[in-house]
């Protein structure tokens, strides 16, 4: 059986520890309405960023990350460029692609109200890393690629300064609010 407290050190020093809890409750913060208390912390991890929020307050108001996965291609950078027709082709259906999410609030009849970001502090990966997950078979878009393809990748971030870590990541978050509400 697992230790949890040990567990749940590990799981948020591996998502950027302390610094992005807090960047991420700053960005929550400004999602959330001003004259509501409650806030539900359903499914997202250990609690480090709900802890940090001062006053709860959600009022019929969904938070959620959109494009998590892709917070680590920003456009124009070199690992991007690398990555990018692999990524592309072989990516499978992103669960939390932000068209994807935003239609399924519609069909239930939420709207966006407010968007904002916050840094992944310390998760920018290096070429040398990205290498790493890419050969422990950990990136699903390259489990599913040819071979082949694969170490033409591996050849590219290579090529790349390996032990540089690249800027740290953009979580984007939307509030979504039932239609009809303020």
């Amino acid at each position: 059986m697992i230790a949890y407290v040990e567990e749940a050190r590990r799981y948020d020093a591996s998502r950027g520890g302390e610094p992005r809890a807090r960047a991420a409750a700053q960005a929550l913060e400004r999602l959330l309405p001003q004259d509501t208390g409650t806030l539900l912390d359903l499914a997202c991890g250990t609690g480090i960023v709900t802890r940090r929020l001062p006053r709860l307050r959600p009022r019929g108001v969904l938070v959620t990350t959109v494009d998590r996965n892709g917070a680590y291609f920003v456009p124009g950078s070199d690992v991007a460029r690398v990555t990018a027709r692999l990524r592309d082709q072989y990516r499978l259906r992103v669960p939390d692609g932000r068209s994807r999410m935003l239609g399924r609030a519609a069909r239930n009849g939420m709207r966006p109200a407010h968007e904002t970001v916050f840094p992944g502090t310390g998760q920018g990966r290096s070429p040398r890393r990205w290498r790493e997950v890419i050969t422990a078979g950990r990136i699903p878009w390259c489990r599913h690629a040819e071979p082949s393809r694969v170490a033409e990748v591996l050849d590219g971030l290579a090529a790349l300064r390996a032990g540089h870590p690249r800027p740290d990541l953009l979580y984007r978050l939307v509030a979504l609010r039932k239609e009809g509400t303020p």
